[in-house]
């Protein structure tokens, strides 16, 4: 249950202005308000039973819109909140349904209490922790990302990571690239390769290799560059590796379906339409048409789990298992997004999640706080960092 208070002076809403009653309360609370003789204690209810359910919603009232959602009174004068078809919508998304609203009136104040069923709350939640536990329990994970110029990459992975709750996470690094990730980075341990090239190469496994041995899990591609040696490397750390993996970006762009179907293991997979469609050769807009079947298929081809990444993001296993993610914006449709969501699926699979429930949850904790991000700056103002920043909230 969500549940959301809130506690307003009366007096405020004196001398109010008309453009305050357009922007703020729908026309049937206007109409109510009429028949009231617009009572300061009636418009202090309408707008403080508002607030209190943007709380329990968890975006703010200017994210779900105040013409959304009005607080009318039955026949017997019992208050009540109804949504508009956009309100209901944005409900559905967030697996949230209206359950009851509370106002009274003490001392010049009025309080709103608004509940909210959430049946998300069980199937989108972590695992408790025991208080004995201690970091070597949530996980190594390592993350095996970035190039010369492509910095960002592997620390936008690394610190998702560790925001979704990995206990240890390694951000693995060319040598080209070490120094910048040591001054970025505190909680994050960072491992340089040593490599004559700006970018890892077959001379790079061995190294490697050694590093993430004992590891839990790990992520691999993002920022990684698409050389010919880079490819060998990925392919070499995928055919090695025997613990959890996922997989993006250039990972996946230098692979091909024969080479992923002939490994005998489940991991994850995280492509866009764009990298999908050269991975399976098809076009982008035949992959959109039928994203559900064609996802589907191609991880019970190949055995491995598919996010494919887009508005309602799927993830398939390859037992046919299919979620459909109801979370996220357009907003989120920015550079570093898609490395947040590596890290978050790589910080899971540390702790113990499967491949399909890592992802999962993955899609749904990326796409909340990303809402929660785009709720309080705005879709056209949210970065990446915003994501990784709002995990904390989403992940409560």
């Amino acid at each position: 249950m969500k549940t959301g208070i809130d506690i307003a002076k009366i007096e405020r809403f004196e001398n109010l202005k008309e453009r305050f009653f357009k922007r703020c309360f729908t026309s049937k609370e206007v109409e109510e308000l009429k028949k009231r003789r617009f009572k300061l204690e009636s418009i202090a209810s309408i707008f403080s039973a508002k607030e209190a359910f943007s709380k329990a919603y968890g975006l703010g009232i200017f994210e779900f819109g105040f013409q959304n959602v009005s607080l009318l009174h039955d026949d017997f004068g019992k208050p009540f909140l109804e949504f508009s078809e956009e309100g209901q919508r944005k409900l559905l998304n967030r697996g949230l349904t209206y359950e009851d609203v509370s106002i009274s009136h003490d001392g010049g104040f009025v309080v709103s209490l608004v509940l909210l069923k959430d049946k998300f709350q069980k199937e989108y939640s972590l695992k408790a922790r025991d208080r004995e536990s201690n970091k070597g329990d949530y996980g190594r994970v390592g993350i095996i990302a970035g190039s010369k110029g492509m910095v960002g990459a592997n620390y936008l992975a690394s610190k998702a990571a560790l925001r979704t709750g990995a206990g240890l996470v390694y951000s693995i690094v060319p040598s080209a690239i070490e120094e910048i990730m040591q001054i970025k980075s505190t909680e994050i341990i960072v491992k340089g390769v040593e490599n004559s090239k700006d970018f890892f190469s077959k001379s790079s496994i061995k190294e490697v290799m050694n590093i993430i041995k004992d590891f839990d899990a790990i992520a691999l591609g993002p920022g990684l560059g698409l050389e010919e040696d880079t490819g060998d490397f990925v392919k070499e750390i995928l055919s090695s590796y025997e613990k959890p993996i996922v997989l993006d970006a250039d990972g996946i762009n230098l692979v091909n379906l024969d080479f992923l179907s002939s490994l005998d293991k489940d991991f994850v997979l995280t492509p866009h339409p764009k990298e999908f469609s050269r991975l399976i050769d098809r076009p982008v807009k035949e992959i959109q048409a039928n994203r559900e079947n064609i996802a589907l298929k191609v991880s019970h081809i190949i055995g491995k789990t598919i996010l494919l990444k887009g508005n309602n993001t799927l993830v398939a296993s390859p037992d046919g298992d299919l979620h459909v993610n109801k979370t996220g914006n357009p907003g989120m449709a920015t550079a570093g997004s898609g490395d947040v969501l590596t890290g978050i699926i790589a910080g899971l699979l540390g702790q113990g999640y499967g491949s399909f429930e890592a992802a999962k949850l993955g899609a749904y904790f990326h796409g909340l706080a990303g809402d929660i991000g785009a709720g309080e700056k705005g879709e056209a103002s949210l970065i990446a960092g915003d994501i990784i920043n709002y995990l904390p909230e989403a992940l409560r």
